[in-house]
C-alpha cells in the first residue's frame, strides 16, 4: 500500500486550465473518494496519480517520494476506466488472468484470485464469454474485476459502478467497501454520485471547475460544508438556501425576508454583529425541516404543493409566500397526515442551520 499526495496539481488543455491547485492526501490503506459534477477534473486527477497525465505544475508523491520522473507501469497501479478497454478477443478469464502473467504467480495462485473475483461479481456463468457476447452492466463486471484480480499498491477506479442497475450498485460497492478493507490497499475512487461517495469513503475530496471545494471525512462535507457548492451538492434533495436580511430589533437579532423571519441565539447574534454586514444566507437541509399542523413558537406559514412518497419517508415541496423549500421527514414523525394543498406551520431547528457568505460563500461559524 502507499500513501498518496497531490501538492499544486494544474493540468492544462490547450488555453483550458482543468486542474487548478489540487492538493490533498490520502494516508496509506485508506479509500479517497473524489466526488463532483461531470467535467469537474475528477478523471484527469486519477490520470495524474496513475503517471498518464503530467502536470503543467505540482508534484505527485507515492510514499513520500516524487513520482512524476516514474512510468506508469512502474507505479504499481491498477485502474478500471470508466470506459471498458477491454480485450474484444478474450474471454472474461482470459481478460482477468492476463494482468497476472506479467505478476509471474503460481497457476493455483492465478486460479484463486479468478475465482474470488468470479464469486464477487457473479460471473460463474459468464467466465468463457467474450466481451461481445456480455451486456454492458457485465463489461462493467469485467472491468472492475480485471482490477481487482490484482493485489497492486493502488487501486484508482473510474465510476466502477455507472453501468450497473440500481440493486448491484447498491450491492457491489458494500462489497468494494470490504475488499478494500480487508486488503488494505489504498484506492482512490470516482463517482459523481454524491450518496455512493458518502457511503464508502474514508476521504472525500470535492471538486468543482477543477478545484478542491473541501477535503473531510463524509460526516465532516455532510455536517460542516466548506461553502455553498458543498452544501447545495452533498445532500439528497439539495440543501435549501434562503438569502436574508439581518435585522436589530430591542437588541435582538433577526433574519428576515418577506415570507419569514427567524429570532437569532445571542451566539449567532454576536458572530453576526461582528461581520457588519445586512445579508447572510441560510442553508437548512430538507431533513432538518420541521413541519405542524398548527402553530408553533419559531413556525412560519406555508403550503403543501407536492407529496413524493419514499418507502417509510415523504418528500415535500412547500411554498411560504414567495419562497420555495423542501422537507424529508419520516411517515412516523409526522403528527397528521398531509395533502396536496393543506396549510402548515414550518420550523428550522438553529442547531441545523448553515449559515454562509453571500460575497466569499464561505461558510460562517457562531465564534467568528
Amino acid at each position: 500500500m502507499s500513501e498518496i499526495r497531490l501538492e499544486n496539481i494544474q493540468v492544462r488543455y490547450g488555453k483550458n486550465v482543468v486542474l487548478r491547485d489540487v492538493s490533498f492526501t490520502v494516508p496509506r490503506g485508506s479509500l479517497c473518494v473524489i466526488t463532483g459534477p461531470s467535467g469537474c477534473g475528477k478523471t484527469t486527477v486519477l490520470r495524474v496519480i496513475a503517471g498518464l497525465t503530467r502536470p503543467e505544475k505540482g508534484m505527485v508523491y507515492l510514499d513520500g517520494k516524487p513520482a512524476l520522473h516514474i512510468s506508469p507501469g512502474e507505479r504499481d497501479v491498477a485502474m478500471c476506466f470508466q470506459t471498458f478497454a477491454l480485450y474484444p478477443h478474450m474471454t472474461v478469464r482470459e481478460n482477468w488472468a492476463f494482468p497476472l502473467y506479467a505478476e509471474k504467480i503460481s497457476p493455483q495462485e492465478m486460479a484463486k484470485r479468478i475465482e474470488e473475483v468470479t464469486r464477487l461479481l457473479h460471473m460463474e456463468f459468464l467466465l468463457d464469454r467474450y466481451p461481445g457476447q456480455l451486456s454492458g452492466g457485465q463489461q462493467q463486471r469485467v472491468a472492475l474485476g480485471r482490477a481487482l484480480v490484482r493485489r497492486p499498491k493502488i487501486y484508482l477506479l473510474d465510476e466502477p459502478l455507472g453501468n450497473l442497475d440500481a440493486k448491484l450498485r447498491v450491492e457491489m460497492r458494500a462489497e468494494i467497501r470490504k475488499i478494500q478493507e480487508t486488503l488494505g490497499i489504498t484506492t482512490v475512487y470516482v463517482t459523481h454520485d454524491q450518496t455512493e461517495a458518502q457511503a464508502v469513503a474514508d476521504i472525500m475530496v470535492v471538486m468543482d471547475f477543477g478545484e478542491v471545494k473541501q477535503v473531510g471525512t463524509p460526516e465532516e462535507v455532510y455536517e460542516r460544508p466548506a461553502n455553498l457548492f458543498v452544501a447545495g451538492f452533498i445532500g439528497t434533495p439539495r440543501m435549501n438556501f434562503f438569502s436574508l436580511e439581518i435585522r436589530e430589533e430591542d437588541n435582538l437579532v433577526f433574519l428576515a425576508s418577506s415570507s419569514f423571519s427567524l429570532l437569532v441565539s445571542s451566539e449567532w447574534a454576536c458572530a453576526l454583529r461582528r461581520r457588519g454586514k445586512e445579508k447572510v444566507i441560510l442553508g437548512i437541509r430538507p431533513e432538518d425541516v420541521r413541519l405542524f399542523p398548527y402553530p408553533e413558537d419559531g413556525a412560519f406559514p406555508a403550503t403543501l404543493e407536492v407529496i413524493e412518497p419514499q418507502s417509510n419517508e415523504y418528500i415535500f415541496t412547500l411554498s411560504a409566500r414567495e419562497v420555495s423549500l423542501k422537507a424529508r421527514l419520516r411517515r412516523n414523525a409526522l403528527r397528521f397526515t398531509p395533502s396536496v394543498g393543506q396549510n402548515v406551520w414550518v420550523r428550522f431547528e438553529e442547531d441545523f442551520w448553515h449559515l454562509f457568505d453571500p460575497e466569499s460563500e464561505k461558510r460562517l461559524e457562531k465564534g467568528g
